[in-house]
């Protein structure tokens, strides 16, 4: 399995040479490698390079758990411009929702210890992002917070857990959340991206097949792509 191969060998980009984005992939993968920053920068560019936009992209800000399914509907709506995407959109709905929530909850210092009361003040967190960016081939969906405390070793461990013993075995494994989030979205996607600058901001996105239905060895091994900025 993808993600246990890069938590046991230490790698931080994998690519399935099968994929039907293997020459982009592998693009990416070296960008991240030699110049994280730029990712940071501009995840969508370095993700999609210079596959032409379906549409324009969609970004919207928020730090409020209350506009969750709000956000949630502009996406959906805005993903009703793309061809043949309703059968991704419980997809698409989990992985917006998924990401929301973790930006809210998870990435804030204050709010990462066990047993937290999961209400936030306007107050107490800092604005994040969700961006969407689609060729004629993929969806990208992505958050941007502003806190850069996601630790990746233990983010993999956690999924890999998951897989291993169950989603049941994940809960409860201290400060961050359990994992289960992210897995779930792992299991929709095609590739999988991480980029931290640690104690300023963490991105991670997803992207789905869009127009065709993804091939089965697609879905079952991943792309990986994770970076740390290090200023």
């Amino acid at each position: 399995m993808v993600l246990s191969l890069a938590e046991k060998m230490g790698l931080s980009q994998v690519i399935q040479k099968s994929c039907t984005e293997f020459e982009q992939e592998k693009i990416c993968s070296i960008s991240m490698i030699q110049n994280p920053k730029n990712f940071m920068l501009w995840p969508t560019d370095t993700i999609l390079g210079t596959e032409a936009r379906a549409i324009q992209d969609l970004n919207i800000n928020f730090k409020q758990s209350k506009e969750k399914e709000n956000t949630i509907q502009k996406v959906l709506s805005w993903c009703k411009n793309l061809p043949r995407i309703s059968r991704r959109q419980d997809s698409i709905r989990l992985i917006v929702d998924e990401l929301y929530t973790n930006a809210i909850y998870n990435a804030p210092p204050s709010l990462r210890k066990s047993g937290q009361p999961r209400t936030v003040s306007k107050k107490s967190v800092l604005n994040a992002e969700l961006f969407l960016s689609a060729s004629n081939e993929r969806l990208l969906i992505g958050t941007r917070d502003r806190y850069g405390t996601l630790c990746l070793d233990s983010l993999l461990a956690k999924i890999s857990t998951s897989f291993r013993d169950g989603l049941s075995a994940a809960i409860n494994q201290g400060p961050g959340g359990a994992g289960i989030g992210c897995r779930l979205m792992f299991d929709q996607c095609l590739a999988f991206y991480i980029g931290v600058r640690p104690r300023y901001e963490t991105i991670v996105a997803f992207t789905l097949p869009i127009g065709r239905s993804a091939q089965p060895n697609e879905i079952d091994f991943k792309n990986i792509h994770f970076c740390i900025q290090k200023d």
